[in-house]
């Protein structure tokens, strides 16, 4: 039978399995199908917000969800990115994103995580901050319109802003947002490891006296 406290779980599984549909749609038709791919996305991503709120509501929250949750996040944000990097622009001929924008953004990733699986091997969990809540927000917004890519959005004199102008914008804030978040997040686990250094240090010096004095007391 289906246990409440799973279902949290359940949804985040829904968003991972459709990060492989979104990428055929991306894959076969980029420009064909970008409001479907945009659409699409859009979805998975509020997944995120349905089942952090389904976790709260139940009281389901779990070590599993805790570990998974981040990384479907992280696999849901860079796959189109990665993607977009190799499609190029029929006018210009020009990527629809930067590569050097996704390898910043994926090196940040691949930090984070390196130092977050360290710190549970310590046993110190650190919740995201105010910063990296921001940084995803960004994010899905830069990935929504690059999937729009050329689509004209507003008229300023002349000239056209473009989706594809608005997520690059919003990519830049995003990788800005997140080495800031990434820094914050390190400096946390420094200060928490040196805490914990420092008090397995007190705990060995406290008892060793106890030790010198029982050793004296079965000598005399």
């Amino acid at each position: 039978m289906l246990s409440k406290k799973s279902i949290p779980n359940i949804v985040s599984f829904v968003r991972l399995l459709g990060i492989p549909g979104l990428l055929f749609f991306l894959i076969s038709g980029p420009n064909e199908n970008r409001f479907i791919c945009a659409g699409l996305f859009l979805l998975l991503a509020a997944t995120d917000l349905l089942d952090g709120f389904l976790a709260r509501k139940l009281d389901a929250e779990s070590d599993i969800g805790a570990m998974l949750d981040p990384l479907i996040d992280k696999l849901l944000i860079l796959s189109p990115l990665i993607v977009l990097v190799g499609v190029r622009s029929s006018a210009t001929g020009e990527s629809w994103v930067p590569s050097w924008l996704v390898v910043l953004l994926l090196a940040r990733e691949v930090w984070i995580t390196g130092l977050r699986g360290f710190a549970a091997t310590k046993g110190i969990s650190i919740p995201a901050g105010e910063v990296g809540k921001v940084k995803t927000f960004f994010q899905v917004v830069a990935v929504f319109f690059l999937l729009l890519h050329n689509e004209q959005l507003l008229l300023l004199g002349d000239e056209w802003i473009t989706a594809q102008y608005v997520g690059l914008q919003s990519l830049l804030t995003a990788i800005l947002l997140a080495y800031w978040s990434g820094v914050e997040y390190t400096v946390a686990f420094l200060r928490r490891n040196a805490l914990d250094q420092e008090r397995v240090h007190n705990d060995s010096v406290s008892t060793q006296p106890k030790r010198r004095s029982h050793r004296l007391n079965r000598r005399a």
